[in-house]
Formats: C-alpha cells, sequence, structure tokens
C-alpha cells in the first residue's frame, strides 16, 4: 500500500512537468521596450509610434556595454491614420518576443495631446495585459525623432538617462501612469507633467556635438485637456513649484542650499492655509545684515513670490494646488511661510 502511494505521489508531482509550456525567454530573444512616444504628426494626418529599446547587453553587463557602443539602443517607428492600428503595426514588423515589463516613461507629444486622443492613450494602456503601471508620464514639444536618437556620452552604458532611468530626476515631481489617470476619471481633478526638452550643441565628444535631455518645464492638464506648458526658466516664481529637497537656488542676492521643502493644507470654514517649512542653509556671506534678519526678509520674499505664482496662474485657470478638486467649496487661500535658516 505504502509502495502505490508513493509511486501516486511521484506520478502526480511529474504531472506538472509532462503538461507545463515552458515560459523561459532568451534574453537575446526578447526585445524590452524601455521608453514610448506618442505623436500625432500633423502634415500626414497619422498617428507615430515611437518604441526605444536599450541594447539588452547595456543592461546586463557594463563590459560588454562598453564594446558595444554603436548599438547602445534601437528606435521602432510605426505610424498610420489609426491610432490603434498604429501599434498593432509594431507586433507586424517584428519577429521576436516584445516585453513591456522594463517600460519606464512615456512621452506624449504636445501634438498628440488632445481629449480624445488622451483617451485613446488611457484605453490602449488599461485593456492591454502587457502594461505594468508603474511607467512614468511626460510631454514635449521636441522632436519625438530626435529624443529618441540621442547618442549617450557616457561610454559604459545608455541606460542611465532620462528615457530610461527617470529616477535620475531630483528638482521635478515625477508622475506615474496611475496618478496620470486622475484627470481622466474624476472631475475638476488637474496635474502637472514634467516636460522634457532636447538641448542641442551642449555637450562635445572629439568628432562631434552631442545632444541632452533635460526637464524645463510642466504642462498643466485638467480633466483630458491639455491647457498649456510653462517653462521654469521664463519665471522665477515657477521654482516653487519644483521639488526644492536638496537644492540650491538663489533668492534676491543671497545663495542658500535647502535641505527640506514641505507643504501642509489645512482646511477649515472654506478657508484653506498651506503651510510652506523650509529649511536652509545661508551659503552667502552675512555682509551687513544679522542671520534673522535675512531669514526675515526672505520669509516676506518667499510669500510674496508664492502668492504672485498662485494668484497669476489661477486667474489663467491653472490650478497648481488642485484645489477645485480637493477643497470644492474653498473661496479663500491664505500663505504662510516657514523659514529656517542655519
Amino acid at each position: 500500500m505504502r509502495k502505490h502511494i508513493i509511486v501516486l505521489i511521484i506520478i502526480l508531482s511529474a504531472i506538472p512537468l509532462i503538461i507545463k509550456k515552458s515560459d523561459y525567454r532568451d534574453v537575446t530573444n526578447v526585445i524590452n521596450v524601455n521608453s514610448i512616444g506618442f505623436n500625432f504628426n500633423i502634415e500626414t494626418r497619422e498617428y507615430e509610434i515611437y518604441f526605444y529599446v536599450i541594447n539588452n547587453f547595456n543592461i546586463t553587463n557594463s563590459k560588454i556595454a562598453s564594446s558595444n557602443l554603436n548599438n547602445l539602443s534601437y528606435l521602432i517607428k510605426v505610424s498610420d491614420k489609426e491610432f490603434y492600428t498604429t501599434y498593432n503595426n509594431l507586433f507586424n514588423k517584428v519577429n521576436e518576443y516584445i516585453s513591456f515589463n522594463h517600460l519606464r516613461t512615456v512621452i506624449l507629444s504636445i501634438n498628440f495631446i488632445n481629449k480624445d486622443n488622451l483617451t485613446l492613450f488611457y484605453n490602449l494602456i488599461k485593456n492591454n495585459t502587457k502594461f505594468y503601471y508603474n511607467f512614468f508620464v511626460f510631454t514635449t514639444a521636441s522632436s519625438l525623432d530626435e529624443i529618441y536618437n540621442i547618442k549617450n556620452f557616457s561610454d559604459v552604458s545608455a541606460y542611465h538617462t532620462i528615457l530610461t532611468t527617470p529616477n535620475l530626476i531630483f528638482s521635478y515631481n515625477l508622475v506615474t501612469y496611475n496618478k496620470f489617470i486622475n484627470i481622466i476619471l474624476n472631475d475638476n481633478y488637474s496635474i502637472l507633467l514634467p516636460n522634457i526638452k532636447l538641448n542641442k550643441d551642449t555637450i562635445n565628444s572629439d568628432s562631434e556635438n552631442l545632444y541632452a535631455l533635460e526637464i524645463n518645464g510642466y504642462s498643466y492638464f485638467t480633466k483630458n485637456n491639455y491647457v498649456d506648458t510653462f517653462l521654469t526658466n521664463d519665471n522665477s516664481f515657477y521654482k516653487w513649484i519644483m521639488n526644492l529637497n536638496n537644492q540650491n537656488i538663489k533668492i534676491d542676492e543671497y545663495n542658500i542650499y535647502i535641505k527640506s521643502y514641505k507643504n501642509k493644507f489645512k482646511f477649515k470654514d472654506n478657508k484653506l492655509t498651506i503651510t510652506i517649512k523650509i529649511s536652509a542653509i545661508l551659503i552667502s556671506e552675512l555682509n551687513d545684515k544679522e542671520l534673522i534678519e535675512i531669514e526675515n526678509l526672505l520669509n516676506n520674499i518667499i510669500r510674496n513670490d508664492i502668492k504672485i505664482l498662485f494668484d497669476s496662474t489661477f486667474y489663467n485657470n491653472i490650478d497648481i494646488y488642485n484645489i477645485k478638486y480637493l477643497y470644492p467649496s474653498c473661496n479663500n487661500v491664505d500663505f504662510i511661510i516657514k523659514l529656517n535658516l542655519n
């Protein structure tokens, strides 16, 4: 009896091995898409989708990567009059297995952004089991052809760029897809998406000028609608909506290093009070003022800056603090600045 039980256990244990299909895939036969760009070509009236693929050797082995500088990455571009046909053309062009497990960024061209196209993009991701929702969403006014054809100045790997490692960015608040879709699912919700810019002729090699990517501002969205893109260099007030933790900034004549920058919201009796706590180190010399004098001076300057920023953006229907969504009955907003300078 005991022998029969042992034989039965062996047979049952072997069944999964017999019927299971192998899901192993050789890494060299898998195309790992690291970034996707969406554009609408106004001249041809076609959708264009870009699939940016890092050479697998560059992901796994820096020594191999350094010997494959001519093949750091690949770009697959498909186009069609219909959006979903454009996406499906990828699978018609490529005969290897395509994986989106390593997808880190999606870039929406300004020409692509409108209510209908954002809905198409949302449904594509929602209804496709190939995607995980942990990638970051950006906008751009630059050419996607040029963005995805940049040459990395590193001689080791192309993996460490904004396209594939967005967490290298510290001065801007990044937006995941899960957060992005709130503008489609919720009324009055608004969001700021970081905007990518292609900088030309900023990095020089021995034989040519290389391009660099940077985040230069935010694009503002309400429910299914793109409103505007504003660049942080265009107005000094815009720095107060950036992620200023561990950043050096200049206020008036003073250079300071911000260790911590936090916002606290208190809503009571239809009034919203936004308290901004800043812990910073004064880098500039004290000159003829005491530290406490400079601290009070900067407190007033920061409060005035933020008040002007809020009033000007709100007047232009840009709700940078999402007040209409979070506090719909709010009829008054006040700011308190608490700067701790040492």
